[in-house]
Formats: C-alpha cells, structure tokens, sequence
C-alpha cells in the first residue's frame, strides 16, 4: 500500500522474510538466485551494497548465486570495488567432460543395442554443452525407438543436429534480437562467425566487443581473439539462408 516503497526495498525484504522462516522453523535454508546478474537490471550498484548488508546477517540461510554471463558474474564477485568481493566461494561450472559423456551414452546405447559410428564426433562437436547435448542424445535415442530401427546413419545425425538447432531457434532468435538493440553489435557478432574482419575503427570495435561480451554474447579466447559463446548462434549466423547445408560436425566445419 505504500507507494513510496521501491523494487530494491522488495527485494531486500523478501531476502527477511526467508531469513525470519528460517529461524522460526530452526532450520537452514538453500536460497538459490538464478541468474544473479539480473539483479543489476532492478537497481545500479546501489543494490549490491544495500543486498550485502542484509545478507551478511543470515546466518540461517546459505545462499548460491548463479549467473550465465562470466564477465558480470566477475565483476560481481572478483571485482576488488564491488560490495560482494570476497563474499561468496566461487565455483566455475565447465563444460561436461566430453569422453565421460561418451562413454556414458555409448554404454547405455550399447545396452539397447543401437549403434551410432558418429556419436563421438557429434558430441565433440557440441563441446560438452549440457543442454544441447541432452537434446541431441534424447533425439538419436527417439529416432531409434520411432523407426525401430538400431543403426542411425551419418544422414540420420545430420538430420537430427539441424532439427535440435531450429528447435531452439526461438532462444537463437531472442539473442539475435538483444543484439540488434546496440549499434554494429549484430555486424561484429556475424563477422566472429564467419571469421571475417571488421571494418570498424579499433576504439569502436574494443567497445562493441567490451558490451558482447558484457551480455554473455561473446568470450575472448586470447588476445584479439573472440568467439561466440553460444554454438548454435554461431552456427546460425553461418547460414547465408534459412536453409542449412552440411554441418561437417566430424571436422568441427560448417
């Protein structure tokens, strides 16, 4: 009712209130905050100094935050001048471990009897993404199951690869989207697909990639050197058409 409370005062009372149902039932509560460096969409700064010191006084609540954007994420948590420096354990989730998903997959795949000569290459391709490789694996088994068939082919795989790359075409889409909202933003991403140089001047270009990389878009591998964080927009941006060609996923080629 009072209308003079803002989002931040919300925010750092829901934090109480989890804290004061903690206490009251004497219990510990996991607080996870998904997508932690959203919180900077509500507020500036501000509300990571204001987030602290709330936090700091709960001691019935362990909280985990996560984030997909590792440069926000950083400065969050790594940033000497930021109020949660030092404030949490980091913990940095990588990529599944491309043989052990293999191996795994192969056993159970082995155990229904069905064979797939390029599972290995196909899920070296999606470089251990969890998402899109889970998606990947529930197709090939779907596939073998509709067809009732236990060989799936090169042809089979290929099919299977582009259908999961346009099933998330809507996600693929949104990014695209986000990045059409700045200037040169979408040019310099296609060109980091396609390898090919820009021709922008090097203050604007080191800006551009400075806020890519701020969205999640991007990620520095080396000095000068970006990629596309997410593989299917990299794939997609490939494309000269809506229709896809050959994805040489054995040779990491499109």
């Amino acid at each position: 009712e009072n209308k003079e409370i803002d989002d931040v005062e919300y925010f750092l009372h829901s934090l109480d209130v989890m804290n004061n149902i903690a206490i009251k039932k004497n219990i510990n509560i996991k607080f996870v905050l998904d997508e932690f460096q959203d919180i900077l969409k509500i507020s500036d700064n501000k509300i990571l100094d204001k987030a602290r010191s709330v936090m700091q006084h709960h001691n019935n609540i362990t909280y985990i935050f996560l984030g997909s954007i590792e440069s926000i994420m950083t400065k969050i948590f790594e940033n000497k001048s930021s109020a949660f420096f030092h404030f949490a354990s980091i913990v940095e989730l990588s990529p599944l471990d491309v043989n052990e998903l293999y191996n795994y997959s192969k056993k159970v795949f082995d155990e229904k009897k069905i064979i797939c000569d390029d599972l290995k290459y196909l899920l070296s391709f999606l470089n251990g993404h969890p998402d899109y490789s889970l998606q990947v694996l529930q197709r090939l088994n779907f596939t073998s199951l509709s067809n009732d068939t236990k060989i799936i082919t090169f042809d089979d795989t290929h099919k299977i690869l582009i259908e999961v790359i346009l099933n998330n075409k809507a996600y693929i889409d949104e990014l695209i989207s986000k990045s059409k909202q700045k200037k040169y933003h979408l040019e310099v991403l296609t060109n980091i697909a396609n390898n090919n140089k820009s021709i922008l001047e090097s203050k604007v270009l080191y800006n551009v990639h400075s806020s890519l990389e701020d969205m999640g878009l991007i990620k520095r591998i080396s000095q000068a050197n970006w990629v596309i964080s997410d593989i299917f927009l990299n794939i997609y941006l490939q494309q000269k058409t809506e229709h896809f060609g050959v994805l040489d996923y054995k040779n990491k080629k499109i």
